[in-house]
């Protein structure tokens, strides 16, 4: 099983499906001249979220039990590098306007017997989130609000002075303003 995204206007990223139990790939189609790149491989649980160029994206992955989950940043000109100490998945994770910070939910802890982030798509547990503001490049870290609880689809506005985001206990879209 594979996603599709389509990052940018000659680019198609074929990613494979996320489980913490199953090695995870990246590879870019260059429509313009019919190329495959692998970006990314052997990495369990890999999930991706571009920017909104589709030049960069931050990525999740575990190590090979679904556990120790790890947040990190691709350049675009084939560099990752991992953002320390933010353990969260992109689903719960929003590009600012300016393509170099991310919003994103990060839980106070994760169950140590889950599976992620199978688990986590199962509902099976829930989660106490912070939101922190993320630069991609320095790593610096801002806190902007604590414990707002389980929360997934998080979108930040182009100006920055909202969040966006589904409640995962009922399911309710909120609106959060942080400016």
């Amino acid at each position: 099983d594979i996603t599709i995204n389509w990052p940018n206007a000659n680019t198609i990223a074929l990613a494979s499906k996320p489980s913490g139990l199953a090695i995870g790939k990246i590879w870019f189609f260059d429509i313009k001249n019919l190329n495959t790149s692998k970006i990314i491989d052997n990495l369990f649980g890999l999930e991706a979220l571009f920017s909104q160029s589709g030049s960069s994206f931050v990525y999740s992955y575990t190590n090979q039990k679904g556990q120790d989950l790890k947040l990190a940043f691709y350049d675009g000109k084939g560099n990752s590098k991992i953002i320390n100490n933010v353990s969260t998945l992109v689903d719960k994770c929003d590009f600012a306007k300016d393509q170099i910070n991310i919003y994103c939910a990060v839980p106070k802890s994760w169950p140590d017997s889950a599976v992620l982030p199978d688990d986590y798509y199962k509902n099976t547990f829930s989660t106490n989130d912070d939101i922190w503001k993320i630069n991609t490049i320095t790593g610096e870290k801002t806190l902007i609000i604590q414990e707002v609880g389980s929360i997934s689809n998080l979108v930040v506005s182009d100006d920055e002075s909202s969040i966006f985001f589904i409640s995962r206990e009922n399911q309710l879209l909120y609106k959060l303003d942080i400016k």
